[in-house]
Order: structure tokens, then C-alpha cells, then sequence
């Protein structure tokens, strides 16, 4: 059923034995130069299927398959195995309202007012199920962030999962979940993926060919503790990893920006030193529109103006004295810088001025006063930065703040008990939830959605329920019983006291579900003998089928208006595909094994081929379908299909 694996598993790419020469453009061509592809790998154009074993938690025997291979695109159905909520109650012996305290309340009965939830199972199968289960309902917003901390290819293997493949596998088992996770992001939205240099430059090309380089956001290099290095027989101790960060839609990325908080220090003194006591009388001498808004522009000279410095001189022995003379005249510190060079704004103001004092009336188009009538000074042509737009008092001290760079080091990271977490024991592989809270803040608000189909010890998932964000998690291994949720249940009751708690001011509270990845929709007898798996019901095996072939459920035809069908279980389930402009719909009929559908009649044919060409003018209708078709060959429109199922399912799989 497996295809044979091709090609070495050396590095391949196309045109392997050419050269790029950058043309300009009076450049030539000949007519053997081609185009330069993006990347390509061993077997890129197929898919790894992986045989589940369950008892052991983790996919084995990974085999090349079509892409298109029902086994990698099945919608199996999620089998709810618990839900889990906190109810909050006064603790005994105090006043009531004064002290609350939560209770786990478990439930097998399904909630539909539980919004975040677990699954357990290869998360490939598990994303066609999200999508099943959420892209088909009209309340769900999509996620805000998909956080992914992958597994590393180190060559090692662990105790709760393997990271041992090889590098084609590798990049195919990234590339389509990846893809598969697309669309459930807002266009708002990011993806966040974590990795360490083994697979980070093929990742990062792989990440501009899906999500288009424009949507590169950034890539922060995190230093983890030297002793939690995985790997470290190398010329250097790694301590590296990379935190790659793409929009959806860079026009639409919307993103809290992250800052760094410190005391003020010398250094900064240093530059932050001169004080404007007095503006003086301003005359203006220019006015003009913008080109942006055609709102005024109005630049002044000032004269009679003050500006003093604050000396460091002898700044050990007069620290306290120095310190005190910046909280008495913060508002009035600043520097000065030069505008950049491409700045053709700042730069033309400062072209009409003369030395001196300056000032500019403004409303800024873009940025951080956008649409603010805003005033920016100037002297001797540079540009002034307060020290108050950076910086504020808490407890008589300044703090400042600095945007956040790209490099994150771990003494920056409270890490806690790592080891003990959450809880769980997960040693070589657990992120700091500091660490999580950090990202999560940067792309994420209170009640947005979080993916994590990658969960680990379920750090990503604990640090976003303790942050208020729903979630929504995926992991094959054991684990998923024995630590995460453990985990997640001792986050909800407040029993969790570790990592983000406290800062969170977390005490308890909310819900999730817990869900098993459930069997294929197709079974196989022991005598090889292929048939659906009927115990699922019939209306879920037609959906699943048609979501596994990329269709949308789409319920707005009633059939029954044509008296054709009897009853609501008779009629057909309906999906649509969008490929380009063009129109592709399905209709899935099935009977069940003591079914009374029967033969499917000319006349039922004709009559759904007629109202979907009405309703949607497809370029092509498939029925999929177990029952007899009354249909003449010659009588069959050339735009219809008919398709033998399951026989075409196990056809596919036996090529």
C-alpha cells in the first residue's frame, strides 16, 4: 500500500548543476537559462503517512505517499474523553466573597460552552479534524497566534518522542502542517515557530516559500542555559535557538510591542543630559501642506530660548544628588540624533532651517501619533528625543524602557524550576513559561485563540490559559495523558503555583476539553475486505469524506423542496471547492448496510446535477457514492462524475 522511497537522502535541489547569474536590465538571456525555483528536496512532491501505534504513542514506519493520499487528508472524528471545569467556591473558614478557592468538576457529557480544548493524536489528522470542526463554524475567529516548538532533528531520541528524522522527512512533515494550519490563522495573525540550528535555514527558506517573504516578521536567536544544551559534542557549547515569526497578512499584522525595563544608569545619563528651560517666544517662518494629509505644516524660530545640561562630573560621590536632579527635571531632558539618511521628511524640515531652536506643528499620517496634532523640536538640526517618551517614575527612580531586540538572553528569562514546572518532568525539552509569556504577549490579547499543535509538556497551553487567551493543543505521545493534562487540570483548580502564577496573579478558574484523535472512517476486515467504518454514522463519514477531499460543507439547498427526498437522512451531504475562479461541488449519498436507499435513479441524478448547476454553475460535479447508479453512459453530462466509494478510497491506496 506504501510507495517505495526514491532518491538519496543527500541534499537535491533543481538545477543542481547550474549557476545564478543576477541579470540587470539591459541584461541577456539564452535559451538554456531558466528561471531560478524556490526549494526543493528528495520526494518533496509527496507526503509522509506514518503508521499509528497507539500503545506506544508515537508514529512509526513513516512511508512516501501522494499528497493527495486519503490516509494523510482523512477528517477522523475527535472522541471526547473529558471536559474539565473550575468552579469556585469561598474557602472553609472564611467570610464569604472575601476568599475563593476552585474545585475541578469533571464530566463526560460534551459542553458546547467550553471553548478551549486537547487533543491526543498525530497532529496531521488532527489539524483535517480542526478544520472539519471550526472552519464550518461561523463563530469561531480563527487563531491569533500558531505557536509551534518543533522537534529539532537532533539525531537523539527521547523519552516521550523520537527526533531522529531524516532531513527530507523532516522538511515534508514540516511543510504539510504547516500549509494545513494556513488558513486556520487570522489574517490579523501570526505563526511562531521554535528550532535550533539544525533545520532553522531550511525552515526559514521553506517559511518565505508558504507564507511569502513580505510576511517575514522577524527572528529572535534565544539563549537557552548552557546545561540544558541538547547535543553538545561540537566545537562550541549551543546554547543558540531561533524563534521565527511570519504575519498572515504583513498590511494586517497587529502586534503589542515589547519592552525593556531598567533603572536609569550612567550610560544613559550620559546621553540624556541636556534640559530645555525655557522654550523662549517662537516666530514662524514656514507653512505648508502635507504631501501625506494635506493637513498644515507649521515650522517656528524660536529666540530667548534656555537650554542647560546636567553635570556627571565626579558621578560616584554625587550619584544620589545627579539621580535627584532628573526626577526634578524629567520633563524637560532630552538628546539630540541625526535624522536617517532616507528619512526625506525630517531631512527636508531641516533643510529650511538655519541653526537654533526650532520647532515643527504637525499631524502625523502613520505611526505612533497618527492623526495628533503634534510638536517636535529641533536645534542646531537635530532632532530632540525626551527622555520622557521612553522613560517614567515609579518609587522615585526612572525607569527606562527600550524596544525589545532580537537577541533574548536566558538571564533575562526567569526561568524558575525548570525541571519541575508545571509539574511535569519533560527535562530535555520544556520551554520556561516566562518564555511563552513573553511571545504570547507580543502577539496576542486577552480572549484570543492560541494553536499549538507541537505541545510538548503543554507550556504553550498552561501559560495561555494562565494569560486569559483560549487554546486549542495537539500531541501524539503518551504524555498527552500522563503529564499534560495533569497539567492543565492543576492550572484550572489553581494547584499550579510555578512559573507565570504569580505575576498572572493566577489563582484558578475556567475550562477545557480533552479529546482522543478517533479511528479512520474507513475499516479493513481481516480478510482484507474494505468497507466504512459504519459505527461512526453516516452523516459523519459523508462530511469527513468530503472535508478530506478539500470541500466545504455547504447546507444552503433543500432538496425536500423538490418532494425528491423523504426524508432529512435521505438527502444528500453537499460540499464546495473553490480551486482559482473556478467552481468544483460534491454530493456524497450513502447507504447504510441495512440502508433503504437503493438504486440511484436517473431521475434523482438529473435532479441534483440541475439545481447544483443552477445554484453554483461548477465547472464540475462529483457524486460519491456506495449505492447503484441508473445512468447510460452516453446520458452522462460531460461535467459530472460519478465516483464508486469506498472502492475508489482503497483503488488509491493500493497504487
Amino acid at each position: 500500500m506504501a510507495k517505495t522511497y526514491k532518491g538519496s537522502l543527500s541534499l537535491e535541489w533543481y538545477n543542481k548543476q547550474k549557476s545564478i547569474m543576477l541579470n540587470n536590465s539591459i541584461g541577456s538571456t539564452s535559451d538554456k537559462d531558466i528561471p531560478a525555483p524556490k526549494i526543493n528536496w528528495v520526494n518533496k512532491e509527496d507526503a509522509l503517512f506514518y503508521e499509528i501505534v497507539d500503545s506506544e504513542g508515537r508514529g512509526l514506519e513513516p512511508f512516501w505517499v501522494d499528497r493527495s493520499d486519503f490516509r494523510i487528508k482523512e477528517a477522523r472524528p475527535l472522541v471526547l474523553q473529558g471536559n474539565y471545569k473550575a468552579m469556585s467556591k469561598d474557602k472553609p473558614g472564611t467570610l464569604p466573597g472575601t476568599d475563593e478557592i476552585f474545585e475541578l468538576i469533571e464530566s463526560s457529557e460534551d459542553d458546547t460552552e467550553l471553548t478551549s480544548f486537547f487533543v491526543r493524536g498525530d497532529n496531521l489528522l488532527a489539524i483535517n479534524s480542526l478544520k472539519k470542526m471550526l472552519l464550518n463554524n461561523p463563530n469561531f475567529p480563527k487563531f491569533r497566534c500558531a505557536y509551534f516548538d518543533v522537534p529539532y532533528n537532533t539525531g537523539q531520541a527521547f523519552k516521550h518522542y523520537d527526533d531522529s528524522l531524516e532531513h527530507s522527512e523532516w522538511l515534508t512533515l514540516m511543510r504539510d502542517r504547516i500549509i494545513n494550519i494556513y488558513d486556520l490563522i487570522r489574517e490579523d495573525g501570526c505563526l511562531i515557530v521554535q528550532v535550533d540550528d539544525i533545520e532553522h535555514h531550511y525552515l526559514k527558506v521553506m517559511l518565505d516559500e508558504i507564507f511569502g517573504r513580505n510576511n517575514f516578521v522577524n527572528q529572535i536567536c534565544y539563549e537557552r542555559s548552557g546545561s540544558a544544551g541538547i547535543g553538545q559534542s561540537g566545537v562550541f557549547v549551543n546554547t543558540a535557538e531561533y524563534i521565527l515569526i511570519y504575519s498572515k497578512n504583513h498590511e494586517s499584522f497587529d502586534y503589542n510591542e515589547l519592552k525593556k525595563y531598567e533603572a536609569l544608569e550612567y550610560e544613559t545619563m550620559k546621553r540624556y543630559n541636556k534640559v530645555l528651560q525655557k522654550e523662549g517666544d517662537r516666530e514662524l517662518v514656514e507653512e505648508f501642506n502635507s504631501k501625506s494629509n494635506n493637513l498644515p505644516i507649521k515650522i517656528y524660530k524660536h529666540k530667548d530660548y534656555e537650554i542647560s545640561s546636567i553635570s556627571l562630573r565626579d558621578f560616584e560621590n554625587r550619584k544620589s544628588e545627579i539621580y535627584g536632579e532628573f526626577v526634578l527635571k524629567f520633563n524637560k531632558i532630552f538628546r539630540t540624533t541625526n535624522p536617517q539618511a532616507e528619512n526625506e521628511f525630517q531631512n527636508d524640515l531641516i533643510s529650511k532651517m538655519s541653526g537654533g531652536l526650532y520647532s515643527v506643528e504637525y499631524t502625523p499620517s502613520r505611526g505612533k501619533y497618527k492623526d495628533q496634532l503634534t510638536t517636535i523640536y529641533y536645534n542646531n538640526n537635530e532632532i530632540f528625543a525626551w527622555l520622557k517618551d521612553s522613560a517614567f517614575i515609579e518609587n522615585k527612580e526612572i525607569v527606562k524602557s527600550n524596544k525589545m531586540n532580537t537577541i533574548w538572553l536566558h538571564s533575562e528569562i526567569p526561568k524558575a524550576d525548570l525541571a519541575n514546572e508545571g509539574g511535569v518532568e519533560l527535562k530535555r525539552s520544556k520551554k520556561p513559561e516566562q518564555l511563552m509569556k513573553r511571545i504570547f504577549d507580543f502577539a496576542t490579547n486577552e480572549g484570543d485563540y492560541i494553536l499549538d499543535i507541537f505541545s510538548g509538556s503543554g507550556t504553550s497551553l498552561a501559560v495561555a490559559h494562565k494569560m486569559r487567551r483560549n487554546w486549542v493543543g495537539v500531541e501524539i505521545g503518551k504524555h498527552a495523558d500522563t503529564h499534560i493534562l495533569p497539567r492543565l487540570k492543576s492550572v484550572i483548580s489553581g494547584e499550579d503555583k510555578s512559573g507565570i502564577t504569580k505575576s498572572q496573579k493566577w489563582q484558578g478558574g475556567g475550562s477545557f476539553k480533552y479529546y482522543h484523535l478517533g479511528p479512520s472512517i474507513i475499516n479493513q476486515s481481516t480478510e482484507g475486505v474494505g468497507d466504512f467504518n459504519w459505527s461512526l454514522g453516516k452523516k459523519f463519514i459523508e462530511e469527513s469524506l468530503l472535508l478530506s477531499y478539500d470541500y466545504l460543507l455547504d447546507t444552503t439547498i433543500n432538496f425536500q423542496a423538490d418532494l425528491l427526498f423523504q426524508s432529512k437522512e435521505s438527502q444528500p451531504t453537499i460540499g464546495v471547492q473553490k480551486i482559482g475562479t473556478k467552481t468544483r461541488v460534491a454530493i456524497i449519498s450513502l447507504n447504510e448496510p441495512k440502508g433503504k436507499l437503493g438504486i440511484m435513479p436517473y431521475e434523482e441524478i438529473q435532479t441534483i446535477y440541475k439545481t447544483i448547476k443552477s445554484k453554483f454553475a461548477p465547472e464540475y460535479i462529483n457524486i460519491f457514492t456506495n449505492r447503484g447508479v441508473e445512468m447510460a453512459y452516453d446520458s452522462k453530462p460531460d461535467d459530472l462524475e460519478v465516483i464508486k466509494v469506498p472502492h475508489a478510497i482503497f483503488a488509491e491506496l493500493e497504487k
